[in-house]
């Protein structure tokens, strides 16, 4: 217990300032003492470090937009990828699951990136929960890079059910490093998560992971934690729920995402000879709104570099949205199990929706 002999005495630690709905630890340095505290002086840990030792029935926070990035790879099996899932239901038990509170999505990935659910899924803890059980094990060999281009292309964006006032936080799982000879490719997309304001947490797994990968793609060295095997991932329980909670309650509205927001109006471009405009102008490209009986209303333009993105997965809903051209090619190219039209005049829109 770090040379803890006696009870901490509750005088010596003052609480820190929350809101009064909020779970977080009382004391500054919960985790100096070890995780013995909690049981060896379990009344003073429920008051001072009570989110630290777990004791929490949930973490209420500001709204944040999670997205699970878990490797599903050969290399770990399926039973300890079962493990993986099991480890993410006792995440999500923690917190208030919803549209108000937190949102969680699961990207799974080895070769191929598979979107499980997606942010809007989020309607309730138990919704989540279920959808869980029912992720499939990938196998074949993990490709990182493309993954979290995926997470930071696709997962946070509004079509997904990205808030835009929200923190956005990735938690990826790996057993092992990426399948490129280099961890360049993987680094670079990591680089382009941080630069967009994603606030990425790091799970290593067992003595393959590369910790050149880990730390690059982590946001920040506390955000990096590393287990001996798929047993052991339940002690980072609370270490990773503290860090999530903590981190999110130091972040600033400011701070949470470099991306504006999607306006459904065409932007103007500046008709002023003596200012220069940065302002994107429209393509043309017609792209409906529509819902999933293909009741369509034409009201909206796609903006310059945008293409109408028709998109239909599985047991998903229809959409139909402007999107960047080198995100809708990506989504195409990656998830396999969808069926994705990236359509620059009427002519594909019409082909691809009988409208």
């Amino acid at each position: 217990m770090s040379g803890v002999t006696s009870p901490p005495v509750l005088t010596t630690e003052t609480p820190l300032s929350t809101g009064s709905n909020v779970c977080l630890n009382g004391a500054s340095n919960c985790a100096a003492y070890g995780l013995s505290v909690c049981t060896a002086y379990e009344a003073w840990a429920r008051e001072m470090c009570s989110l630290f030792c777990g004791y929490c029935t949930a973490c209420s926070m500001r709204p944040v937009d999670v997205v699970f990035l878990l490797d599903s790879s050969s290399s770990e099996g399926r039973t300890n990828f079962h493990k993986l899932l099991t480890f993410v239901q006792t995440f999500v038990q923690k917190f208030s699951i919803g549209p108000s509170d937190m949102q969680v999505s699961v990207v799974t990935f080895s070769s191929t990136v598979v979107e499980n659910f997606n942010l809007k899924a989020s309607t309730s803890k138990e919704a989540v929960l279920r959808a869980i059980d029912q992720i499939q094990y990938l196998s074949r060999t993990p490709d990182i890079g493309n993954a979290i281009r995926f997470v930071y292309q696709h997962s946070f964006s509004s079509s997904s059910g990205d808030r835009f006032d929200a923190p956005n936080v990735m938690i990826l799982i790996t057993d092992g490093h990426s399948i490129s000879r280099s961890p360049s490719n993987t680094l670079q997309a990591a680089g382009l998560a941080h630069q967009a304001g994603i606030h990425s947490f790091v799970i290593g797994v067992g003595g393959r992971v590369l910790g050149l990968e880990l730390r690059g793609i982590a946001s920040d060295p506390q955000y990096v934690f590393q287990t001996s095997t798929f047993d052991e991932l339940s002690r980072l329980q609370t270490t990773l729920s503290t860090t999530t909670c903590e981190a999110v309650r130091r972040l600033s509205p400011s701070t949470t995402s470099t991306r504006s927001p999607v306006s459904t109006t065409p932007r103007q471009t500046s008709t002023s000879t003596t200012t220069t405009s940065s302002a994107v102008t429209v393509s043309g490209i017609p792209c409906p709104e529509c819902d999933q009986n293909l009741n369509c209303t034409w009201n909206r333009v796609c903006y310059h570099g945008e293409v109408c993105l028709i998109r239909q997965y599985e047991n998903t809903p229809f959409t139909v949205h402007c999107s960047e051209r080198e995100d809708c090619l990506f989504m195409k190219k990656y998830l396999t199990r969808a069926e994705i039209a990236c359509c620059e005049d009427s002519h594909c829109i019409t082909d691809y929706t009988g409208i």
